[in-house]
């Protein structure tokens, strides 16, 4: 379980709406070695939102970050900050 502050921190890592808008895939997909979905997810939500793909290494961030509140079991709390 992480702290607040922690939790804090590696939701930004993650970034709130990124997390947020791509809960569904990181529910389903945090587990599995292949994370290419969920990868998928995330260079979509970057097209809707800013225009342009996510750079390579900020995705891999993102889904280690948001992968990591699954798997700290944290992310009801984390989608709570998200709002």
């Amino acid at each position: 379980m992480f702290t607040q502050e922690k939790l804090k921190r590696v939701l930004q890592s993650v970034g709130k709406a990124t997390f947020k808008n791509c809960y569904n895939e990181f529910a389903e997909n945090y587990m599995k070695e292949d994370k290419h979905k969920l990868e998928e997810a995330i260079m979509k939500e970057g097209l809707n939102r800013t225009g342009k793909k996510y750079e390579e290494g900020s995705v891999t961030t993102k889904v280690n970050a948001g992968c990591s509140i699954f798997s700290k079991g944290c992310q009801k709390e984390a989608l709570k900050l998200c709002k």
